[in-house]
This record gives structure tokens, sequence and C-alpha cells, in this order.
């Protein structure tokens, strides 16, 4: 009776509506793409496998699956249920011990996910993981199988594919079975890290900067392997740009002394940076605030020291919102230019603005 109810939904604006419109009813089809993946587990690995592979390509022995995939994507993104719509907070997903470098869900594959602990505590089994997923978008849907499938008890809820980049769930914590370990305040720490600091947001949480401060200062040995082991892989994935709030961050003093350097208290400490975040290519720090003389000559011996890491990729540092933008540039033409060629880097100001560009020659 609840299957006849379901109705296809408006889309947000920016969604793709899959050719289908508002108020029609679940097809046949829907319903078996459904069924066949809650029903039949044998058949649902080799399609959930096909889709998880990086070589994946189309053939003849795969067509099939291409069209499953495709009608189980209208279903859930079509028929499913909003986290608007929704009262439920918190998603259990259980797996094999899995080392995750970022702590957000998107479901480019299909995910199966139950609001029951004790349903995740049986895929995960003695040795895997238990992942407890929190809304974070209220567009993001899921089918709710328990209409359908033949194991209502497990309260399966249903991911695959959602139509937007910004459609997906937030890690809350991981619970490790085979050592009965919760690693949520680790994984707080980290996304506080990267969604915060790393692009120059302020942080309401500063019951993680120790532990952040001792991620970044130190390899500490009383830490779970299992977060080590995370924390490298982070580091590792971490690429392309961050961005620092420099007046902000300098009112973190926990923090002060691995980000700033020791003697000139606005310079950021970029070959430190460097070091954790072998990746990245570039550095952007607003809220710079006044440089001198020292500042610059700080800053040459902080390039040096990136010139001597070997595994760098950094290429360039932008400081923006500089106070004396004016008498510095008059400095550096006079004297520090050359010197900065001579360290192959070179310093200019951007544009018309009040920001200083520092590129690797």
């Amino acid at each position: 009776i609840q299957i006849k109810k379901i109705k296809s939904k408006k889309f947000n604006t920016w969604d793709v509506n899959y050719g289908i419109a508002v108020g029609i009813p679940l097809s046949i089809f829907n319903i078996l793409s459904v069924k066949l993946y809650t029903d039949c587990d044998v058949l649902q690995s080799y399609f959930t496998k096909t889709f998880r592979d990086k070589n994946y390509c189309i053939d003849n022995n795969k067509e099939e699956y291409w069209f499953w995939m495709k009608i189980l994507t209208e279903t859930v993104n079509a028929f499913g249920t909003s986290m608007n719509e929704t009262k439920i907070s918190i998603f259990y997903h259980g797996v094999s011990q899995i080392y995750f470098n970022n702590f957000i869900s998107t479901f480019y594959s299909s995910t199966s996910t139950t609001t029951q602990i004790q349903i995740a505590t049986i895929f995960s089994g003695n040795y895997g993981l238990i992942l407890q997923l929190k809304k974070y978008d209220g567009s993001l849907r899921f089918f709710d199988c328990s209409y359908v499938s033949c194991y209502s008890y497990e309260k399966e809820k249903l991911f695959i594919n959602p139509p937007h980049w910004s459609h997906y769930l937030e890690f809350l914590t991981i619970i490790n079975m085979s050592t009965d370990e919760n690693y949520k305040k680790y994984i707080n720490a980290i996304k506080i890290l990267d969604t915060r600091i790393l692009v120059g947001c302020e942080v309401f949480d500063s019951s993680s900067l120790s532990i952040i401060n001792e991620l970044l200062c130190v390899d500490n040995d009383k830490y779970p392997k299992y977060i080590k082991k995370i924390w490298k892989k982070y580091k590792n994935n971490k690429k392309g740009w961050i961005t620092l709030n420099v007046s902000y961050l300098s009112s973190l003093s926990i923090l002060f002394n691995f980000f700033f350097d020791s003697n000139i208290k606005n310079l950021i400490a970029f070959h430190k940076i460097n070091k954790i975040f072998k990746n990245i290519d570039q550095i952007w720090c607003y809220w710079t605030g006044s440089l001198s003389i020292s500042y610059l000559s700080s800053l040459l011996s902080i390039l040096l020291k990136i010139n001597k890491l070997k595994y760098s990729k950094l290429k360039r540092i932008e400081l923006y919102s500089i106070s004396n933008i004016s008498s510095i540039l008059c400095i550096i033409d006079d004297k520090y230019k050359n010197l900065f060629n001579k360290y192959n880097w070179t310093i200019k100001k951007y544009d018309e603005y009040d920001d200083l560009i520092i590129s690797r020659l």
C-alpha cells in the first residue's frame, strides 16, 4: 500500500530531472530495480563492483548493468525522500577496513545504509568499520527500501549518484569493530582542520584544537594506528591550494607555534605547512597586515627552506590585504626583488589590489 503512494517529486533548479514529470507513480521497472538490489545478494555484488571499478567501461557484458544503474538512480533521486522531508538524522554503513582521505559521502556508486546500528554491525563483521553519517544537505535523497525488500527489518536506505556535488552526508564518527575504538574526536578534529582552518574560516569548536596541534606537530604514539593511517592518507591527498586567515589564525594560541614564524607574528611558516602537505601548490593568506624589512628577510629564509624540500610542489604564495603596500613596494623594488630572484622566486604586486604574489621561477 505504501509503495503506491510514492510519486516523483519536484527538483531543485540546479538538479537534473531525468525527464520525469512531477507526480508520476513508480513503474514496475523502478520497483524491480530496487528489489533486485536488495534481495539478490550475489547479483548486487557484481553490480556494485562494476561501478566502483575505476577502469569501468561499458561493454556487451555490462550493458544491462548500465540500464539497471540508470533506472535505480532515477528511482532514488526522482522518487526518494529528501533530507528536508525526513526526521532521520543519522545513518549507519558497515564496511571492511578502509582508510579514508576525506570525511564526506558523495555516493557516486550505490550505497546502502541503515538507521539501525545493530544491522550495520552485522555487515561490518568482527574486523570491519561502522560509519556513522549525519545529515548535511537537505536536498540529498534516499529511497526507503523497506517498502519492497524481503529484509524490511534491515531498515535499508539507499543512496546513489546524487544530481549535484553538494548533496552528501558527513562523517560523524568511525567505529572500529576489531579494536572497539570510536574515532569521533579525531574525525572531528581533521574535519575542522580541513573545512574551517585550511579554508580561512573561524573555528567554533575549540575542543579539537589540541588534537589538531598534535597531528600537525608530532607523530604521537598515543594515537590509534587507524588514525595515524588516515591522517597520513589525508595529508598526501591534500592537493591544490589552502587558504589561511592570518589575523584570525594568530589568535589561536595553541596553533601559533606551528603556523607562524617564531620572530614575525604575522608571517606564516610556509615551509612547515609544505612539509605536512607535500602535494599542495598554492597557499593564499588573507588579512596579512603590515610588512617590514624583517618580514621580507624571514620570508626569504622560509623560501630557501622550501627550495630544499625535494618533494615540494609549492609554486605560488599569495599575500592579501597588506596594510602598507605602497611603502613595502618601494623596499622590494629597491633591494628585495633581486634577492627573491636569486632564490628562484619572484615577488610582485597583484594588479591594483593591496596584495603580493610570490611565485617560483
